[in-house]
């Protein structure tokens, strides 16, 4: 027998929640260069693999070595910016890591530098041939390298490292804040991050570039003058 204020032949229909569907908010690199485009993603992945993982204080010798890297086959998400198949690979990324602590540059900083817009390049006059590129905000600059140089730095890495320990960070030495191997369209390319030191609010009326060998370095008498 319905009960009070309950009609003959009603049937309860239960309330339908609508549910929103979240979807994970992914950044999207837009560069026209194939090779920056996953430079932007590399960075992308491997500072946020850092800070998902368990921070340590202490160094050792294999990390001097170590290496992290991702093979991406068949990939077609942001297929427009990105290629379907590529390498990317980070050296020593806890050394790095390190190092940006110790020159204060934060990593959420650092990665979002590289990746908020594109590296815009900049014309390079050095003999070296080497490409350069500074970030949106002119607060680091990328640089290709060889192979060669890439097992320099190797070699310089754990000196360079507690030498960075030992002045707390200041120092006027090149801050290296990263370094890696990217395979696009089966050509490999070394590049390595640096802060730039050109980017201070404070008006710069000269700069001077040093090097460390005389060889074919000799100023030409309109620049003796200039600089005198």
């Amino acid at each position: 027998m319905p009960g009070r204020g309950q009609r003959d032949g009603s049937s309860h229909k239960p309330k339908l929640r609508r549910i929103k569907a979240k979807h994970q908010r992914k950044r999207v690199m837009r560069a026209k260069d194939p090779v920056l485009a996953v430079f932007m993603w590399g960075v992308q992945h491997t500072v946020n693999e850092v800070l998902a993982s368990a921070e340590t204080s202490l160094l050792l010798p294999e990390d001097f070595k170590a290496y992290s890297k991702i093979r991406v086959e068949n990939q077609y998400f942001n297929k427009e910016n990105l290629p379907g198949h590529f390498k990317f690979k980070e050296y020593c990324p806890r050394v790095f890591h390190d190092l940006r602590k110790r020159f204060s540059v934060d990593d959420s900083d650092f990665m979002m530098s590289l990746i908020e817009q594109p590296p815009r390049y900049m014309e390079n006059p050095g003999r070296s041939g080497a490409k350069l590129f500074v970030s949106y905000n002119r607060k680091l600059v990328i640089k290709s390298i060889t192979s060669e140089e890439v097992a320099l730095v190797h070699q310089i890495l754990q000196p360079y490292h507690a030498h960075a320990v030992t002045t707390e960070g200041k120092t006027l030495l090149p801050h290296y804040l990263g370094m890696y191997r990217l395979t696009v369209n089966n050509t490999e390319t070394y590049w390595i991050v640096m802060r730039n030191v050109l980017s201070s609010s404070v008006t710069i009326h000269r700069k001077f570039d040093l090097k460390g060998s005389t060889v074919d370095r000799a100023a030409t008498h309109k620049e003796k003058v200039e600089f005198r």
